[in-house]
């Protein structure tokens, strides 16, 4: 009876929190063509934290008080800075900053070579530049069709040009269906790709995986200019780059890079690693006897990095999706993992612990005590209907928590 008052004390002041704040709500789109723009970074102005839009072009944002100005910003889209005078729908467009290539004369005698490794060169010089604040991951595995996982957490981290630097595991929660079946695989590191993926090589530890930043002189990789973009309100020009591996019998990767062409500083990176040796995934030494295969390993990925300044960057957002075949104790199976790892505030005054990156996520997880209070109405970032549907599916199946303990 003690533990339900203290519950249900705890919820009511949640919901009055809740109610001191204010909830404003958006859309964007491109002026262009009336479509949503995913992942639109939506902050507020002087202040270092914010929120993105979800992959419908949504978003959801908590305020102190109205009114209140909020900067919106894209790659390859203008910056534009809105004032939100009510909690009445906010609905923006965005004008698309694209210049075609045939209009604008290359700036590097040597092609993109030259870009490439000025753009290296300057990461490794800065790569010391920390930022430390707070994160939003979510994840979601699938067996085929059927969901089996989910995973939300909340993390203190230090990042760098890079990517994440350490991160130390606040709040989490972690869902899991049909673990008496016994034919389901399951992730059981599940952040890990998230915590170690490197865009450019370094002597941190990372991925057995082809960064895209590459030595020129050495590297293996292809570069291609593609398309620059200007944005007026920033006064950036950004180079748009694809590359693509040559030939290999254990792996290839491609993608685009998108590099600021006045700091050198790497902006965005989008890409596709194809492991053909199949080594990126591998099964825990109690499951090796019952895989068969593992075949057609795949991971894509997209990672954001917003300029502060001129030697300063803050990573945004790690999208991930793996992707692989597998057949598990006769059972062929096609195995999906998605998250979005996102950087929702910026504290420099926060001192962050190093989470081992061999840590797993299950005994993180399960060392830290499940409050469904703070995760009543907390997404952080706003769910698209099929995320709502599946996390309102396992609350009410009761198979979310801390590991169900």
């Amino acid at each position: 009876m003690k533990n339900y008052l203290t519950l249900l004390l705890s919820f009511l002041l949640c919901i009055n929190c809740a109610y001191s704040q204010v909830i404003i709500q958006g859309y964007t789109y491109n002026l262009n063509n009336n479509k949503p723009i995913s992942y639109t970074s939506i902050e507020l102005f002087d202040k270092s934290r914010g929120t993105l839009t979800n992959d419908a072009g949504f978003f959801e944002l908590r305020l102190d008080s109205l009114p209140a100005l909020i900067k919106v910003s894209c790659l390859g889209f203008e910056s534009k800075m809105v004032p939100v005078p009510d909690t009445g729908l906010l609905v923006i467009g965005l004008t698309p900053t694209i210049i075609l290539l045939k209009e604008v004369k290359v700036r590097y005698k040597d092609d993109v070579t030259e870009l490439i490794a000025k753009a290296r060169d300057k990461a490794l010089r800065t790569r010391k530049n920390q930022l430390t604040g707070r994160a939003f991951y979510r994840q979601f595995n699938r067996n085929d069709s059927i969901c089996t996982e989910i995973l939300e957490s909340f993390y203190d981290v230090c990042t760098n040009n890079n990517g994440v630097k350490v991160w130390d595991l606040k709040q989490a929660r972690y869902g899991i269906k049909d673990v008496d079946t016994g034919n389901r695989v399951y992730i059981y590191n599940q952040s890990i790709i998230t915590r170690l993926f490197r865009i450019y090589s370094d002597a941190s530890l990372s991925l057995e995986i082809s960064e895209p930043i590459a030595n020129v002189k050495r590297a293996r990789i292809i570069y291609e200019l593609v398309n620059r973009f200007n944005d007026p309100s920033t006064g950036q020009t950004i180079a748009e780059i694809s590359y693509r591996s040559t030939k290999s019998k254990y792996d290839s990767t491609y993608g685009h890079m998108f590099i600021d062409e006045d700091t050198f500083e790497i902006l965005k990176v989008q890409g596709t690693f194809i492991d053909k040796t199949n080594k990126l995934i591998q099964p825990s030494g109690w499951e090796r006897e019952y895989v068969e295969t593992i075949d057609k390993t795949r991971l894509d990925y997209e990672v954001r990095f917003k300029q502060l300044g001129a030697d300063l960057l803050s990573l945004d957002y790690i999208k991930t999706r793996v992707s692989l075949f597998t057949i598990y104790k006769e059972r062929r199976i096609n195995l999906v993992a998605e998250s979005l790892f996102f950087v929702f505030e910026i504290d420099p005054t926060m001192e962050v612990r190093n989470m081992h990156p061999e840590t797993h996520d299950y005994e993180s997880i399960r060392k830290t005590p499940y409050d469904p209070v703070f995760w009543f109405n907390n997404p952080i970032i706003k769910r698209n209907p099929l995320e709502q549907r599946l996390i309102t599916e396992f609350e009410q199946e009761n198979i979310i928590g801390n590991l169900l303990n």
